[in-house]
């Protein structure tokens, strides 16, 4: 498989969430720095962008037990970094 054909955004698993955020890309490394802190509560996807872009696009995705601790990690997130938001929400 080479990168042309590998889907960054596959669809949703039964039992899981998934989480579409945008955020300013100034703020990107923080937020992915605690997703990383937090390893084992979901997995994370950049989407694909364009040079210059000033806002990156985020998939989570996780088994639906961690739902309510995500939902919780990224409501703080969005009280902490100015311009996240949750453009998309799901539950399988």
């Amino acid at each position: 498989m080479n990168e042309v054909e590998f889907e960054l955004d596959p669809p949703l698993l039964p039992d899981m969430f998934r989480f579409h955020l945008r955020m300013p890309k100034a703020q990107s490394s923080f937020v992915y720095f605690v997703f990383e802190a937090n390893e084992g509560l979901c997995f994370y996807s950049t989407l694909a962008h364009t040079r210059g872009d000033m806002t990156r696009d985020m998939v989570l995705r996780g088994d639906r037990t961690m739902y309510n601790e995500t939902k919780r990690l990224i409501n703080f997130l969005i009280g902490t970094v100015e311009g996240l938001e949750i453009l998309e929400e799901n539950r399988s």
